[in-house]
């Protein structure tokens, strides 16, 4: 274990919007569980630098999302490669004979591309962790040089229950079984129908996602793309799409619809979950990507950042299923502004003291009439424009004028929209979270001034904005 590996224990608890690395780097969250009402994260982690590689699982717990206790370093690279992605689950009928209730990573060990998948265990609740000694469990077929990410669970069926795997190999995902997480066999295929052909699946999720209004429960497939030529700033690179699963084979859920968009922007990958007790819904978070973005983030100790926790659920939309992203923020929360209608300017601290959320409900016109609602946040270095009316519903970008970066949120039919501005962040959920764009934007770290205003005949019919309190404790060095 490095120097920087130890240096996460023993710090105390801290309030933090966005969950960031102590130092150094992050990148996909891994191992996503919840035990005794406490939130497990690990994560993909250099310990040493603030750049990708030597990749370790870091690990930090939480009892509400917002305050993060760090650990020591999880797992460690060792003769088989490094410590790529993957599950924890809790082993509660010893199944693996590692001990009743002992908690078992499944993950990718990547050797100078050879991927294979391996085990460790842990049977102290998570802080300390041993390889097993029968790795690796799955050897990589003659080949498949794409072969990663494996997210494991555990599935029943009558009196009967096993473990499954889902894994990315290439534009593939395959489905694993197993009795006792040690010995696995291949059960099935599916070809995600992705938006961009010949791209490479990477971190499946499956979960089971709660319908908003009724007992019914749908197997939901995210996965994470990475398009033709390679990792790129593309707006929505994580797809999902409902599925039907029986235990061994995936199949699109009828009448399939194809991957949906489940985040718009550009920098948001890797979306995992943590499964809940049902009624509760499973709570998503991805990574934010700012290795493109440059600005402060060059200067800064540490590189990596996780989108805020959603809560997702399906919405019954006239017969059409649409996942719904809802942010879990804090609960206290002190108003600035509450308007009925008009227009509504306001200049924040920078967010690097506190983080702050512009909330709008918009009345829009008959569909003959024209209107429009707009939020804009600027400071000196960047701007962001977010403009809703009736004409469709669309997310994407809009360039790059001189002035600074412009993302739009054009042609959107939605009436209520939230922005939620952190230090080096901005996430969009429209119309109650049935639409969602995450970047990497550092309008937070001076003065930001947001201007809300309407256009034509639509109006406000509420509008505020709310400051949620000190954000990350770590300023650019």
């Amino acid at each position: 274990m490095s120097d920087g590996g130890r240096a996460l224990s023993g710090r105390q608890p801290r309030p933090e919007l966005h969950f960031t690395p102590p130092a150094n780097w992050m990148n996909d969250p891994n191992g996503l569980i919840v035990l005794d009402g406490t939130f497990h994260l690990f994560y993909q982690h250099n310990p040493d630098a603030p750049r990708w590689g030597n990749l370790h699982w870091g690990h930090a717990t939480s009892d509400d999302l917002w305050t993060w206790e760090h650990h020591p370093i999880a797992i460690v690279p060792d003769a088989l490669g490094e410590a790529f992605s993957g599950t924890v689950v809790l082993d509660e009928a010893d199944t693996a004979g590692f001990g009743t209730g002992a908690l078992v990573a499944i993950y990718t060990q990547d050797l100078s591309g050879l991927q294979r998948q391996s085990l460790a265990v842990s049977v102290d609740g998570g802080e300390q962790w041993k390889p097993y000694d029968g790795n690796p469990v799955i050897e990589s077929p003659a080949g498949v040089s794409d072969f990663r990410d494996p997210k494991v669970l555990r599935y029943s069926s009558g009196t009967s229950a096993w473990w499954v795997m889902v894994l990315a190999v290439g534009p593939d995902v395959w489905v694993y079984r197993s009795d006792d997480l040690r010995h696995w066999r291949r059960a099935s295929t599916l070809t995600v129908p992705t938006p961009w052909p010949g791209s490479i699946v990477e971190v499946p999720e499956l979960a089971s996602v709660p319908v908003e209004g009724t007992d019914e429960c749908v197997w939901t497939l995210i996965v994470s793309l990475i398009p033709p030529g390679g990792a790129q700033r593309l707006g929505g690179r994580v797809r999902a799409m409902a599925v039907d699963f029986d235990g061994e084979t995936l199949a699109p859920r009828e009448p399939a619809t194809g991957l949906a968009s489940f985040d718009g922007g550009r920098d948001f990958y890797a979306a995992m979950t943590w499964d809940r007790t049902l009624p509760d819904p499973p709570v998503c978070v991805g990574w934010l990507d700012e290795r493109e973005v440059g600005g402060v983030a060059d200067r800064a100790e540490w590189c990596g950042r996780l989108s805020l926790p959603r809560a997702v659920t399906w919405v019954d939309d006239d017969g059409e299923l649409r996942l719904r992203q809802a942010p879990m923020l804090p609960m206290e929360r002190r108003r600035i502004a509450d308007v009925a209608e008009g227009t509504i300017e306001w200049e924040s601290a920078p967010v690097l003291d506190a983080c702050f959320v512009v909330s709008l409900v918009a009345e829009m016109p008959p569909s003959s009439e024209a209107g429009s609602a707009r939020i804009t946040l600027e400071s000196s270095t960047e701007r962001l424009s977010l403009i809703v009316d009736r004409s469709g519903a669309r997310l994407g970008d809009r360039g790059h004028p001189a002035s600074g970066r412009r993302t739009s949120a054009e042609d959107v039919s939605m009436r209520e929209v939230a922005v939620i501005v952190d230090a080096g962040s901005i996430e969009v959920f429209v119309d109650g979270g049935l639409g969602v764009l995450s970047e990497v934007a550092w309008l937070g770290v001076e003065p930001t001034s947001v201007t809300v205003e309407v256009h034509g005949a639509a109006r406000l019919a509420s509008t505020f904005i709310d400051e949620l309190g000190p954000a990350s404790t770590k300023a650019a060095t």
